[in-house]
């Protein structure tokens, strides 16, 4: 199983975000924050499930899945 791990920034923009949510409707920051995990476990099982994301030039292939029932989506790269 693969482990995930966020960046500092991305932890930071997703707290934020369910803050914003939250203020919107009660539960709605902890629904978004689910769905982050969510994600999070698909990857753990499935790394290679995300599409190629072909508009950022990197050594490195970044995937991308989307956040399910919120406009986001989660970028990430396999470290070797």
């Amino acid at each position: 199983m693969t482990r995930v791990k966020f960046a500092p920034l991305a932890e930071e923009e997703a707290a934020d975000a369910a803050e914003w949510y939250e203020s919107r409707g009660t539960g709605l920051g902890e629904e978004f924050l689910s769905a982050i995990a969510a994600v999070a476990e698909r990857l753990k099982h499935l790394p290679m499930s995300g599409p190629l994301v072909e508009a950022i030039r990197s050594r490195v292939p970044i995937r991308r899945l989307l956040v399910p029932g919120f406009p986001y989506a989660v970028c990430y790269a396999r470290k070797s």
